[in-house]
């Protein structure tokens, strides 16, 4: 299975009218998808819901303390070394440069 499985979530009392239903299928924010009702028939079948093992549910050991949004920082904040400066050419080294392209480029 290549996809991650709904989390159903049920709040049941004693008044149907008063349940609370969802899942995170594209169809669960309404509360009426196919996996809550397999979910309600499932606890239909039982009178007594069976305690949960550790792989029952979903793992909770090493998850992140918290899953705020970050804020957006530039890249240069991240550096910790200096980021080069390139040394500024003088008037005549541009010359002498330009000179040669031209000298080569004419052979």
């Amino acid at each position: 299975m290549s996809a991650k499985p709904h989390q159903i979530k049920l709040v049941l009392t004693n008044e149907c009218k008063n349940w609370v239903c969802s899942c995170t299928c594209k169809a669960g924010a309404s509360g009426k998808c196919k996996h809550i009702i397999a979910a309600l028939l499932y606890i239909n079948r039982y009178t007594e819901i069976p305690e949960l093992s550790c792989t029952d549910v979903e793992q909770s050991w090493a998850k992140p303390k918290h899953k705020g949004v970050l804020e957006v920082l530039p890249l240069e904040d991240f550096c910790h070394i200096s980021s080069m400066t390139t040394p500024e050419l003088s008037t005549e080294l541009k010359d002498q440069f330009f000179q040669k392209c031209i000298e080569v480029f004419q052979l």
